[in-house]
């Protein structure tokens, strides 16, 4: 697919950033320097939209793809994250998050997602990144 490989993680740390100046991100692979760019930047700036339907037991989402970008910036899959909303009488809020990875579509401009197996009765919180 590209020159990703399967268990490669990617670790940053970014300094304060000081006003009128960027930060600059060093890519390691493996512990070796690399000469690819990282645009971190214009990865912070995507803002895709996210079209969201309940139905039932079922929360189907619509999200616009993100824009193709040249490797090591790729991004092949999307990551949904949801959570049941607590009720105010759980102080200590005992509801722990699920997520799970989807491929983006490569077929249309957008990616269709659906959570299953919800109980109707219960609110939620859903985040795409």
């Amino acid at each position: 697919l590209n020159a990703h490989m399967e268990g490669t993680h990617f670790f940053v740390i970014l300094e304060e950033e000081k006003a009128g100046k960027t930060n600059q991100l060093q890519l390691l692979l493996k512990g070796d320097e690399t000469d690819e760019t990282f645009e971190l930047n214009r990865l912070m700036k995507l803002t895709p939209t996210v079209a969201l339907c309940r139905k039932s037991s079922k929360i189907r989402l619509r999200v616009s793809n993100p824009s193709k970008l040249t490797w090591p910036s790729t991004i092949e899959e999307l990551l949904v994250n949801f959570t049941k909303t607590s009720d105010e009488k759980n102080i200590h809020n005992t509801n722990s998050p699920s997520w799970f990875k989807v491929p983006i579509s490569k077929s249309s401009t957008s990616t269709l997602i659906t959570i299953p197996n919800l109980i109707p009765e219960y609110s939620y919180n859903v985040t795409v990144a």
